[in-house]
C-alpha cells in the first residue's frame, strides 16, 4: 500500500503489526516511510530510532532498504538526510557510505561522495563495487 502511494490505507495496518511485533524492524522502518509520506515527521524519527534501536546489528540494512524505499515513492531528496542521519549512528558501515556517494555522485555532487567512496573502500576493501567506484571517482 506505501508504495502505491496509499500511505493512509497502510498506516493502521503497520501500526497494528508494530504493536504486536515491536521488534520487526522492517515494519518499523515502512511505517516511518508511511508516516513521512503523510508528512509526520517526527513521527518518522521515532520510528527509524525504534526500528535501530531494536536491532543494532541490522542497522544499516533497515537505512538501506528504508532509503530504497524513499526513492522508490519519489522522495529522493530525503535519502541523504537519512542517509547522514544512518552514518552518525552507525559510521563503521561501509555499505551506508557507498549508499551516500552513490547518491550524491548520482546527484552532480561528485567532490562530497569521494570521502564516501574511500571510506567504503578502507572499510570493505573486498567489494569491488567500492574498489570500482573509487577508480571511478577518482
Amino acid at each position: 500500500m506505501v508504495h502505491a502511494n496509499r500511505a493512509a490505507d497502510a498506516v493502521p495496518l503497520l501500526e497494528q503489526a508494530t504493536f504486536l511485533k515491536p521488534g520487526l524492524g522492517s515494519a518499523q522502518m515502512m511505517l516511518a516511510l508511511a508516516y513521512g509520506l503523510e508528512g509526520r515527521r517526527a513521527d518518522v524519527s521515532v520510528r527509524v530510532g525504534e526500528a535501530v534501536r531494536r536491532n543494532p546489528g541490522r542497522a544499516g540494512q533497515l537505512y538501506d532498504n528504508y532509503g530504497q524505499s524513499l526513492a522508490q515513492v519519489g522522495q529522493p531528496g530525503d535519502v541523504l538526510s537519512l542517509l547522514e542521519a544512518a552514518l552518525r549512528e552507525t559510521p563503521g558501515s561501509a555499505r551506508l557510505h557507498y549508499e551516500s556517494a552513490m547518491v550524491l555522485a548520482g546527484a552532480d555532487r561528485l567532490v562530497e561522495a569521494l570521502p564516501h567512496f574511500e571510506a567504503a573502500a578502507r572499510l570493505d576493501p573486498t567489494n569491488p563495487a567500492n574498489l570500482a567506484n573509487l577508480g571511478a571517482a577518482l
